[in-house]
């Protein structure tokens, strides 16, 4: 095959595969998630229309409040972050910044009594009408 019609070809694929992959987002799932090596949690809660990230680690917690991006709704952002969410299937949350993002699988679903024992900050940040954000650093 000639080098001009071969590279047509990849970009006609790639093309392809980046459609199915935009079109194969679906909203955020609550859960509770991890890295492949269990070094950080993320936990993804809903109460109505108003959805929270918790992100736990040995090094501190961070409870925010989580938007749909106006630019693409199938990305969500972490209030005062940089930071950004994509449930890429049902149990694979995609963490990071767009184009550089981490895959996160699915530990357990996240429950009423998940919400009855949560911290403070995240029944407050389930509850309020504002954009919220809260951080903690542990001492090491």
């Amino acid at each position: 095959m000639p080098l001009k019609q071969t590279l047509l070809t990849l970009a006609s694929t790639s093309l392809v595969l980046a459609s199915a992959t935009v079109a194969s987002a679906m909203p955020l799932q609550t859960g509770v998630y991890s890295d492949e090596r269990q070094r950080y949690n993320i936990t993804i809660t809903q109460l109505d229309d108003q959805i929270c990230y918790v992100g736990n680690s040995i090094r501190g917690m961070i409870v925010a409040s989580v938007t749909p991006l106006p630019s693409n709704t199938d990305i969500y952002e972490i209030n005062q972050s940089v930071t950004v969410l994509q449930q890429a299937a049902q149990n694979t949350l995609l963490f990071g910044s767009v184009g550089r993002m981490s895959e996160f699988s699915r530990l357990r679903d996240w429950s009423d009594a998940d919400l009855e024992n949560a911290e403070p900050q995240v029944r407050e940040c389930l509850t309020t009408d504002e954009p919220y954000f809260y951080q903690v650093e542990f001492e090491i």
